[in-house]
């Protein structure tokens, strides 16, 4: 049935269509929008499986995947440069046949030295030693090393000979015997007219083929 209405002199037709006479072959492909569907009109059995993505759920709807291998380690970076008021100690000396004081680092108002001897040729005599301040003092605990297997922790302290005096012994692991090496990891405390600087150093003496040297690597900064 048909009915025509007149309004201001255009025709508009209203027009009833029976149950289910509007066919997909009916409707342009792309014309359905999602306000021409009712609520819950497309359900789970109106889809077809594997269709849907995952940008097609909110979120929270998926469960995670499981847990991926652990990548590889990254390279190590290079060292960083010393924070303020840093100071690096930098030991790196062979073995040779004299026994001379040679100093490698200051902090604040301390010089730090070491000797490197050879002795029989294939022997070393290695000692760290410092000077310097004002009416100073140390305080150092180390831990100590002559084998992969062990080590020795010992703490010491007492006065820092001034500058221009002797070196005060800090280190002196005695005769590292060929084929062996001799290991210092230690963490030093100097104090001079109320002002303290924190000193970590570690200083290899090695003796074994090939070697015969003493390698040290530290940093020192105001603590105080």
């Amino acid at each position: 049935m048909c009915l025509f209405i007149l309004l201001g002199g255009s025709a508009v037709a209203a027009v009833k269509l029976s149950r289910n006479s509007v066919r997909s072959t009916h409707i342009k492909n792309g014309q359905v929008k999602k306000a021409d569907l009712g609520r819950n009109a497309v359900d789970s059995s109106r889809v077809k499986d594997g269709s849907l993505l995952s940008q097609d759920f909110a979120a929270g709807q998926l469960a995670p995947g499981p847990k991926g291998d652990k990548g590889e380690t990254g390279e190590r970076g290079p060292q960083g440069t010393a924070g303020p008021g840093a100071v690096k100690l930098v030991l790196d000396r062979p073995a040779t046949g004299g026994s001379t004081l040679e100093p490698f680092a200051e902090v604040g108002p301390f010089e730090f030295a070491s000797i490197c001897s050879l002795v029989g040729g294939d022997e070393i005599v290695a000692s760290v030693r410092v000077r310097g301040g004002t009416a100073a003092q140390y305080e150092m605990a180390t831990v100590e090393a002559s084998n992969d297997a062990g080590h020795t922790n010992r703490t010491t302290g007492g006065p820092v000979n001034p500058a221009g005096g002797a070196y005060t012994d800090l280190w002196n692991p005695g005769v590292v015997v060929a084929g062996s090496f001799r290991r210092l990891a230690a963490t030093i405390l100097l104090k001079s007219e109320g002002t303290v600087w924190a000193v970590t150093l570690n200083v290899l003496a090695d003796a074994r083929a090939g070697s015969l040297s003493c390698h040290g690597l530290g940093s020192g900064v105001p603590a105080s």
